[in-house]
């Protein structure tokens, strides 16, 4: 049925970026999906925007994207401090983060930077940011591995 769809939108020339597609999902306790997001509706929750700097970047950018626990709390999941986050990535890699981070720091999923959506190649659609200029104790070999670039799913594990 998409591959019929698919072709109807092609042979219709609609632009494939103008479909909504789904980019991220929250996965419950359970391991079952709770929710996806398009970017259309990641951009639809409250947006946060800082300029930080990271290890895999020249200097500074702006990013900017709605924050983590926005994202959480939008689907309705409950967020114990002594809880971990799962992080999935595109390519299958993740990390158990704890969830006092996204409590404590202005953790994002960052959506775009320098006021671009960000491609694969450019470690998009969603790359998870920490306010790392903000606070020096974010400057560390743990939280750099939490910098989850192509990111598609967060689940709270318990």
């Amino acid at each position: 049925m998409r591959n019929l769809f698919l072709t109807a939108v092609f042979a219709l020339g609609i632009p494939v970026a103008a479909i909504a597609q789904d980019i991220f999902s929250v996965i419950g306790p359970d391991g079952t999906v709770v929710k996806t997001y398009s970017l259309e509706q990641l951009d639809a929750l409250d947006q946060t925007t800082y300029v930080t700097k990271n290890p895999f970047i020249d200097g500074t950018s702006e990013f900017s994207g709605p924050l983590a626990r926005v994202v959480l709390a939008d689907a309705g999941q409950d967020m114990p401090s002594d809880a971990q986050i799962r992080v999935m990535a595109i390519n299958d890699y993740k990390i158990d983060m704890p969830l006092g981070d996204i409590l404590d720091f202005d953790v994002m999923l960052a959506t775009r930077r320098d006021g671009e959506t960000m491609s694969l190649r450019e470690k998009g659609p969603i790359w998870i940011m920490y306010p790392i200029s903000d606070h020096a104790e974010l400057e560390d070999e743990a939280i750099n591995s939490r910098l989850v670039w192509q990111t598609k799913s967060m689940q709270i594990v318990e």
